[in-house]
């Protein structure tokens, strides 16, 4: 009877790890840009509530007073 020993393998190859980084580096770039995205859309978001809120104190105020606030500057 012939025995084959097989080498035991306890860690990754080079290539495998270079293989698994390259993909986190591509899903994290994917991440990124969305995150951006948002970001974007957020801060749109917000001016447009900003203007309303504005605009619903304008409202307001000539409510109280009949008259539109003086002019600054």
């Amino acid at each position: 009877m012939i025995f084959r020993y097989k080498k035991a393998s306890y860690g990754f190859t080079l290539i495998e790890l270079l293989v698994v980084i390259a993909i986190i580096g591509i899903l994290a770039s994917a991440v990124l840009a969305s995150l951006n995205d948002a970001r974007e859309q957020a801060n749109y978001t917000k001016s447009i509530q900003d203007m309303r809120a504005l605009r619903n104190n304008l409202a307001l105020y000539y409510n109280d007073t009949q008259t539109l606030p003086p002019r600054c500057g």
